[in-house]
């Protein structure tokens, strides 16, 4: 932590592009997974990973170590980058041609079976779109981030019953939307 802190001092304070990509090597990856388990599209994860970095780069006058950690700080841009693509009429669109592309004549058993799973996965992306917002923040941060209970009270400056509340309801939302069984783990333990 004492790193990380360093580090932003030096980007604060100097504009230390240097201090940046180190901050940026000790994250990335974690960020990256994040984005990924969303949009299941390397060229797509790359790109929206990168847009996240640079909105960090530019707030991160504004962030203040006393109100959160930098993980928390940097999840809550991740997610709120997310929530807007998803909003977005463009995202919609570019959903609907991605599927366009595939060639339903193909023999290729591996194409149909990958195109069947990505459908599976758009469709609980979609379903978990749909929720409201509150919900579909608690439920990425801990099935896509995998983040604790109390990370996601921290990132989402609720407390912990909240986030257990929000997670329990966005899970039997998504089960009535999904029409799936119930879950045999118990995902409101930290």
């Amino acid at each position: 932590m004492d790193e990380v802190n360093a580090l932003i001092k030096r980007i604060i304070k100097d504009n230390d592009e240097r201090a940046f990509n180190e901050l940026i090597k000790l994250y990335y990856n974690e960020i990256y997974g994040f984005v990924y388990k969303q949009v299941l599209d390397k060229d797509e994860c790359l790109d929206i990973t990168q847009e996240i970095f640079i909105k960090v780069f530019l707030g991160i006058k504004h962030y203040n170590p006393k109100k959160a950690s930098f993980r928390t700080y940097l999840y809550s841009i991740a997610n709120n980058y997310i929530i807007d693509m998803y909003r977005s009429k463009q995202y919609k669109q570019r959903q609907k041609l991605v599927f366009e592309e595939y060639d339903m004549k193909s023999e290729d058993l591996s194409v149909l079976e990958e195109l069947i799973k990505d459908e599976e996965i758009t469709r609980l992306n979609d379903a978990v779109n749909s929720l409201p917002q509150t919900h579909s923040s608690v439920i990425r941060l801990r099935f896509y981030a995998e983040c604790s209970l109390n990370e996601i009270s921290e990132i989402l400056n609720m407390n912990l019953s909240n986030v257990k509340y929000y997670l329990y309801q966005g899970i039997k939302l998504l089960q009535a939307k999904l029409k799936v069984g119930d879950y045999n783990e118990d995902i409101t333990k930290s």
